[in-house]
């Protein structure tokens, strides 16, 4: 029996439930949005997880984010379990970034961000920065930054495009983004550069962040804590994990 996860607020017909609960117990099945997708993928790391984009139950269609993480609407369920029954789909593997504060690692598909609270002056902090024989460091001052992986890189990350109105673009890489930044300096190895709002790295990239000022900031993404930590004055890391996700991806040929 396949593993199963249905967001109760979707809208999902019994007879479907049933038919993908009657497949091999390889697959572990995320029924809902880029939320739910991104709160469960890890829960079952060993097997193979197949998101599907289902709508609300007050609405007739299936819903999207911006993001759009989702390969896969609730329409094509009899193409996805006739692929599995034929094994004729392909497994696409998934990044899972890391982010290690206070002696806890937390881990997500999608991104890592750090915000200033609403009452409180902007936020200042340094970033080290290790991508293979390159090292870099920078120091901003703006509402916070974000870390993602390819899969996240077209949500929070993309907010320049979303507010501009382009499609946002999946990027090859770990990115990192300033939110509004007020001042951003890039140097590397010693050498000022331009400041760049968004810089993107190899999967091999390792972050540090030192927060220099308690600016009632929280550290939001992480799974299953939406209210996310608060965050004092510390180090922060962030690095791709050694395991990635599978995840189903349907033959489009």
């Amino acid at each position: 029996m396949a593993y199963l996860f249905i967001d109760k607020s979707k809208k999902v017909d019994r007879s479907v439930i049933k038919r993908l609960e009657a497949l091999s117990d390889d697959f572990y099945f995320i029924v809902g949005g880029d939320g739910t997708f991104i709160d469960t993928a890890l829960d079952y790391n060993n097997k193979i997880v197949v998101p599907i984009a289902a709508p609300n139950r007050n609405n007739s269609r299936s819903l999207r984010s911006a993001g759009q993480m989702i390969p896969h609407d609730i329409e094509e369920i009899d193409k996805i379990i006739e692929a599995i029954e034929n094994d004729s789909y392909m497994i696409k593997e998934l990044p899972v970034l890391e982010c290690s504060i206070y002696g806890y690692t937390y881990k997500t598909i999608a991104d890592f961000y750090v915000e200033r609270g609403v009452a409180r002056g902007a936020l200042r902090y340094d970033i080290d920065i290790k991508d293979n024989s390159k090292k870099m460091q920078i120091s901003a001052v703006s509402n916070g930054f974000i870390v993602t992986t390819p899969l996240g890189s077209t949500g929070y990350f993309s907010y320049i495009d979303i507010l501009n109105k382009k499609e946002p673009r999946r990027i090859d890489g770990i990115g990192l983004a300033h939110i509004l930044p007020i001042t951003i300096v890039n140097k590397i190895d010693g050498k000022q550069l331009d400041p760049e709002v968004r810089s993107i790295f190899s999967m091999k990239v390792d972050i540090e962040v030192n927060i220099r000022r308690d600016a009632d900031s929280h550290l939001y993404g992480i799974p299953k804590i939406p209210s996310g930590i608060r965050i004092i004055t510390d180090k922060i890391s962030f690095r791709v994990s050694k395991e990635g996700v599978k995840m189903l991806v349907l033959s489009r040929s």
